[in-house]
């Protein structure tokens, strides 16, 4: 039996130990990028479906409810880690703002609809979410 046939050497396994090493260091950067991008996604997702819930609690109760009161009604749930909080409700509006726990200070998402205050200025029209 030949030594050259017994396997791979201990420099071969150290340059591929290396090269893995560069190629995790320079995917990680866009691996915490997309944990960012998806809970922003979960913001958005979780407003898209309060606001749904708003317009079941308005049909069944004439008005817009808190986040405390749509919540309690059974009509919502946050995702965790997720905070809503709406600033403005009343039988012709609201609007609401979410934060994730993961994610810096800075970025909330917000919507808003009927005659509510936009939540920050650089949102879209009414009923569409934003984040900023």
């Amino acid at each position: 039996m030949n030594w050259e046939d017994n396997g791979f050497t201990m420099l071969e396994l150290m340059m591929v130990l290396v090269i893995m090493s560069i190629l995790v260091t320079l995917s990680a950067p866009r691996l915490f990028g997309s944990r960012e991008m998806w809970y922003l996604a979960t913001l958005q997702s979780d407003l898209k479906n309060f606001v749904l819930a708003e317009e079941q609690y308005f049909i069944i109760y004439d008005e817009y409810g808190t986040a405390s009161d749509v919540i309690s009604a059974g009509m919502f749930h946050a995702t965790q880690g997720v905070t809503l909080v709406t600033g403005e409700e009343s039988a012709s509006g609201f609007n609401a703002t979410a934060t994730h726990e993961r994610l810096s200070a800075g970025e909330v998402c917000g919507v808003y609809v009927g005659n509510a205050s936009k939540p920050h200025p650089s949102l879209g029209g009414e009923g569409e979410v934003g984040c900023y």
